[in-house]
């Protein structure tokens, strides 16, 4: 058993979990990316680095609203390109 959780989706899946709820809860969201396992083959996996450290970093400081938004898209493109890569048809929902 993890504390955070582990893996690829379901951290990112976590992540958005508590992201979304509560800006409060911002440094709660980023803790599900301790064990966060890239893909070796995810095409988009360097990007998904920056975007891990990025929102590490975050977890303990004072960030805007645009900066969680950033976040917060990043993963859902993420999650959409892993299942793209799968080929697994994806298309973004109308009632986001």
């Amino acid at each position: 058993m993890s504390d955070f959780g582990k893996g690829f989706t379901y951290c990112i899946g976590l992540f958005l979990k508590h992201a979304e709820k509560n800006s409060a809860l911002w440094f709660v969201a980023a803790d599900h990316l301790f064990e966060l396992k890239i893909p070796k083959n995810f095409v988009l996996k360097e990007e998904c680095k920056l975007w891990r450290n990025k929102c590490l970093d975050w977890r303990l400081k004072k960030c805007s609203g645009e900066d969680k938004n950033w976040a917060i898209e990043q993963a859902q493109k993420f999650l959409m390109e892993w299942d793209r890569q799968n080929n697994i048809p994806v298309e973004k929902g109308k009632w986001e």
